[in-house]
This record gives structure tokens, C-alpha cells and sequence, in this order.
């Protein structure tokens, strides 16, 4: 399937530009639409800035940049507009009432899980955290975004873009299987570690066993 790549451009002398630019990546690869960065502004058709380009007579889509300072900072304002949640400052300006980059990334990266409650483990948890006093647990809304990107890349462009499918051979819907491991032995608790020293002296792993006693006085100095 060929389909034209959409020429982008994002101000690399931005400080969040590898952040934005990981955002567009998602939400394009969500889409279903090849992209393409360019270096010359007057080659996009979609700019992300702060100031509207002067883009008089030609089909470019703005995506207004809301968010000027770190994007990394923890729990960042929320706001809703017809139903979807934004990130950060209100866009009054440009097709998306948000900035849907920063939303994209503050949702994929977590900027609210260090102010949240954790588990043993470190994860943390959902039930009456902030993601689920703020309503952001029940729906996927970075998928949301992608819809909301796709349709003002069309309106903009005036015309429906063939994109590729998002599920293989036509279907509907997938099963997408993955794993998130986020250094667990940082919080592994005494329990485990009794059962861990007695399997490595059961198997007569002396070595490990050493660095696991180690580990064992670290947990209870912690505690």
C-alpha cells in the first residue's frame, strides 16, 4: 500500500523537541499515516509552534504548542473540553482546543504516577489515585487523539486520507500482548528475599547467595 508520508515540521531549537516529535510519532503511527520531519517550514503541512505560520494560501494544519516549560513536570493541569481531557494550558487558538502533543506525552510518559500512591512494588495504584479522580483510567485517550488529529488533518487538507489499517488481514480488532518490568528487585520486600536466599542455598549458588544477604540487610535497613 503506497501511501504520500505528511510533511511535518517542529522547531528543533525547541526544548521539548524530541518529546513532540515522539508525540507525533504515536499518534501518526495510531493514525495509520506515514510522516515525514522537515527542516524547511515552508514544506510542511502540519507546523507545530507556539505563534500561527504564515501560511496564507496554502493547506497546512497548526497544531498550537501550549506548553513551553519542562514536560516532565508532575501533575500538570487538566482540563475538559467537549468531553476529552487536555493537559497543561487551554489553546484558544487553531483547530484543537489542547495541546494534543504535550496531552499525548504527559499520558504515555505518566507525569502524574510520582505523585501517586504506590504498592510494595513501586506501582502505582489506581483506585483513588489521581488518574481516577481526574477520569483519565477508562478510556483510551491517546487513542481519542488520534481520531481527533486524523479529522483535522482532513478537514484541513479537504479530503479523507487512505491510511493504512490499524489491524492486520482486515479485522476489526486485535489482541495486543505485552510486558511492563520497571526494576523490580529495587522493590523486592523481606519475603521474597527469604524465599530467594533458601532457593540460592538449595542450588548451592554460594556467590549469589553472598549478594543476596547483602540485599536481605539492605530491605531491613530500609524498612
Amino acid at each position: 500500500m503506497n501511501i504520500k508520508p505528511i510533511n511535518y515540521y517542529i522547531n528543533p531549537a525547541d526544548r521539548n523537541f524530541g518529546r513532540a516529535e515522539y508525540s507525533l510519532g504515536v499518534l501518526f503511527e495510531g493514525i495509520g499515516l506515514p510522516s515525514v520531519s522537515v527542516n524547511d517550514i515552508s514544506e510542511a503541512e502540519i507546523i507545530y509552534s507556539t505563534e500561527c505560520p504564515n501560511t496564507t494560501g496554502t493547506k497546512v494544519l497548526w497544531i498550537k504548542c501550549c506548553q513551553n516549560n519542562d514536560w516532565n513536570t508532575t501533575a500538570p493541569p487538566v482540563f475538559w473540553e467537549n468531553g476529552i481531557p487536555w493537559l497543561g494550558q487551554k489553546n484558544v487558538q487553531g483547530e484543537i482546543c489542547g495541546d494534543i502533543l504535550y496531552s499525548t506525552y504527559g499520558l504515555l510518559t505518566g507525569v502524574f504516577e510520582t505523585e501517586e500512591s504506590k504498592d510494595q512494588w513501586g506501582v502505582p495504584i489506581a483506585r483513588g489515585g489521581l488518574y481516577e479522580s481526574l477520569g483519565l483510567l477508562h478510556y483510551p485517550w491517546v487513542a481519542k487523539y488520534c481520531e481527533i488529529l486524523y479529522s483535522s488533518i482532513c478537514a484541513s487538507f479537504q479530503v479523507e486520507l487512505q491510511r493504512v489499517p490499524l489491524w492486520p488481514d482486515n479485522k476489526r480488532y486485535a489482541i495486543v500482548m505485552s510486558h511492563d518490568v520497571d526494576a523490580p528487585f529495587s522493590f523486592i520486600d523481606t519475603d521474597f528475599r527469604k524465599k530467594w536466599l533458601s532457593k540460592l542455598i538449595l542450588e548451592k549458588r554460594y556467590n549469589e547467595f553472598s549478594r543476596g544477604v547483602l540485599g536481605y540487610a539492605g530491605t531491613i535497613t530500609k524498612k
